[in-house]
């Protein structure tokens, strides 16, 4: 039975407010969004016909339109060039929803350049029908005030005002756009303010750790708490009445939120004080409606102390949503996987079944880590049964990379891509391992000047591309995931047509083709978590993706894990240290070879900023194996 009610316990959503912090006096304010018919005329374009923009009274009224639209709005450019803003801040937009939902509105600031490299920050703020709020976008910084695309504020070419598609018909009044601040003025990150890193994992009841009850305990009316044992390692006293047989607490942290990166479960460490017997259980919560699996203990007797170990590994394994057209981006069936997110963890909840009045005592919560056993046979074979073969091997045995097997040298397409180049000096090989080595060093994209790129920070790349591919089978890799700030490794397989095909029709998701990422890791999530995903149909208008960032497991002993995939018609299923974590049937499963990559680049959708005092980092990796079943080799 479950013994909690969701949304109980969960932490109310609180703003984090963003505090400037500015080396001189606010400049004066620059309006770029004079309300008159000269703005209207000329310097407004909408870019989709869906978006209708016209002045009316004081403002600049917008209304967009149903329709297939990805990213409809409006641009607003300079009167003449680009407008200088170099002495200031920030770009803020006031606006009034004039529609009938929720407006989820975006203010993007643009300078020339790649769009394949974002060259511009932006900023997004939902506002309430009927309600008047603000976007800010303070140059450097963008998506929640995290360092980005470092904007040239003195070449600002446009800004774009627009909603994520718009399936219903949305209406928006822009009363102001404005320039100000100071120049180099930065947001006071909030995260580490708003994140506890627990000390020695412990979350209540360790060493020199203080429990403030009124602040981070919550329970029942019924239920009241208070501390025991000395200051420097209290415990928490819970008693409650037999006016119902099951009773509910919670304990949250001193902040918004826990960072339990570096964690796999929370173990509890409850004594039963009382004269009856009581049945405990628990889960973690974390923001986003998010929590792990319920951990039930055997019922704990008069005097006795138990443990209850709550993991953020699911029960059930994700398992994706067949593909809707209607929903191209979909998740995964109610009921598999987990939207746990473990950087923002905030609560413990404990329900205590009883037949009686009764007392607990909570003399710990602790972050930890479980090793896992590996079953013995990972690594010499694919999880399920079938007549396998070894297909592909390297086990990184000698003093130096297999050119036969693998490129050292590759496309730098992804992250922030400009900061990184790939060397063959960072793929190192040693000790039975190949480390991809990350590193402030400044050097030529593959060690060529001729590709024009130079950038500060060197990484180790590898690829299959044009000497390995297979189509279908079982692959897999042992490795261990770097834990410094900003970095994205990755190991995923991409399709390879042949030398026969067009260059642009050759490596293409479309046709049948299809982008597997086996385990991409964002280093802000600790090193037992990553995303599975598919992408297909090209990266443009039709392009296509189902995934999970969601993925716990449990390391080896050498910290170590095993990431696996297998790929049959039809088919697909993600494996980790020999257990399942994902699937997906459908018709669309990719049908073209595929070659496989491993790298680590700075960046990625949910990560921090690259920490450089923190570097170098390694990628680790073991073995890369694959293994073809006959029956699949006919196909």
């Amino acid at each position: 039975m479950f013994p909690f009610i969701d949304g109980r316990f969960a932490a109310q959503l609180i703003g984090i407010l963003c505090i400037f912090q500015c080396v001189a006096t606010y400049a004066e304010s620059l309006e770029l969004l004079p309300i008159n018919n000269s703005v209207v005329n000329g310097r407004i374009e909408s870019n989709d016909d869906q978006v209708q923009c016209k002045l009316v009274e004081d403002a600049l009224d917008v209304r967009i339109s149903p329709g297939d639209a990805k990213y409809p709005g409006f641009y607003l450019e300079p009167q003449e060039g680009v407008w200088d803003l170099s002495q200031m801040g920030f770009i803020e937009a006031i606006v009034e929803n004039t529609g009938d939902g929720p407006l989820s509105l975006k203010l993007r600031v643009d300078n020339e350049g790649d769009w394949r490299k974002e060259p511009w920050n932006t900023e997004s703020q939902r506002i309430l029908a009927g309600e008047q709020g603000s976007i800010k976008v303070i140059f450097g910084y963008q998506y929640g005030f995290q360092p980005g695309y470092q904007l040239d504020s003195s070449k600002v070419i446009r800004l774009l005002i627009f909603v994520d598609g718009s399936t219903k018909q949305q209406s928006f009044r822009i009363r102001s756009v404005n320039a100000g601040g100071t120049a180099g003025m930065r947001p006071l990150s909030q995260y580490a303010a708003a994140h506890t890193e627990p000390n020695n994992g412990y979350l209540m009841g360790g060493p020199d750790q203080q429990l403030d009850i009124v602040k981070q305990v919550t329970s029942d009316k019924s239920v009241t708490c208070k501390r025991e044992g000395p200051g420097e390692k209290s415990a928490l006293s819970v008693n409650f009445g037999r006016d119902k047989a099951m009773h509910r607490m919670s304990i949250k942290p001193p902040t918004k939120y826990w960072n339990l990166k570096n964690a796999t479960a929370v173990r509890v460490s409850i004594r039963n004080n009382g004269q009856s017997m009581v049945t405990p259980s628990v889960r973690v919560a974390s923001e986003g409606n998010g929590f792990t699996d319920v951990a039930t203990a055997p019922p704990i007797a008069s005097g006795q102390t138990k443990q209850i170990v709550a993991s953020f590994v699911a029960k059930a394994a994700w398992q994706a949503m067949a593909y809707d057209p209607a929903k191209p981006h979909d998740g995964g069936k109610p009921g598999t996987g987990t939207k746990f997110r473990n950087d923002r963890v905030t609560s413990v909840d404990i329900a205590i079944e009883h037949v009686d009045s009764g007392a607990i005592v909570i003399d710990s919560v602790e972050a930890i880590v479980q090793p896992k056993q590996m079953p013995s046979w990972l690594g010499q074979r694919p999880p399920i049964e079938g007549d396998w073969k070894l297909s592909f091997e390297d086990s990184f045995d000698g003093a130096k990379i297999d050119l036969s097997k693998w490129n050292v040298y590759g496309p730098n397409w992804w992250g922030k891509s400009e900061l990184t180049h790939w060397t063959k000096d960072n793929v190192v090989v040693g000790d039975g391992l190949v480390k991809l080595h990350f590193e402030k060093k400044r050097g030529w994209l593959n060690d060529d000047p001729k590709t024009g790129h130079e950038s500060d920070f060197a990484g180790g790349y590898l690829d299959t591309d044009g000497k390995w591919k297979q189509k279908y089978g079982y692959f897999e890799a042992r490795m261990k995931l770097p834990t410094n700030d900003g970095l994205w490794p990755a190991f995923w397989m991409m399709p390879d047509r042949g030398s026969e095909a067009s260059t642009g029709a050759r490596r293409s998701t479309a046709n049948g083709g299809m982008e597997f990422d086996i385990m991409e890791h964002l280093t802000r999530w600790g090193p037992y978590r990553y995303n599975i995903a598919f992408h297909w149909d090209g990266y443009e208008q039709d392009h296509k993706s189902i995934g999970t960032s969601n993925v716990y497991v449990q390391p080896d002993e050498e910290g170590f894990i095993t990431p696996g995939f297998l790929w049959t018609p039809g088919e697909l299923a993600f494996y980790c240290n020999g257990e399942i974590v994902g699937r997906w049937k459908d018709d669309r499963v990719g049908n073209i070879p595929s070659y496989i990559i491993l790298y680590q680049v700075v960046g990625g959708w949910d990560n921090d900023n690259l920490d450089p005092t923190s570097l170098p980092a390694d990628f680790e990796i073991d073995y890369v194996r694959a293994w073809q079943r006959e029956d699949l080799k006919e196909q």
